[in-house]
């Protein structure tokens, strides 16, 4: 395949683990890379996507940008203190 930088070459062998497999390396793999862990999630993560092999059971949810709508359209009501 010809990866010439390390870096490259590990997050080609990381994208190719399972999700299991890769949960249990990555935080020594992205140590060893001087690399935060995060950063190496979204580098696999998007090398899965290009190999088209992006297996993980559920969809990567960002916090916070989505509101509840039961919070929205549904206040809770509480009565006032003093109040029968």
């Amino acid at each position: 395949m010809g990866l010439e930088n390390p870096i490259d070459a590990a997050i080609h062998r990381l994208s190719r683990l399972s999700p299991l497999e890769y949960d249990q390396v990555r935080r020594e793999e992205a140590k060893t890379l001087r690399v935060r862990s995060a950063v190496l999630d979204a580098a696999v993560r998007n090398a899965r996507k290009q190999e088209g092999s992006d297996d993980l059971p559920f969809p990567v949810v960002e916090p916070g940008l989505t509101r509840s709508p039961r919070r929205s359209c549904c206040p809770i009501l509480l009565p006032l203190s003093g109040a029968s």
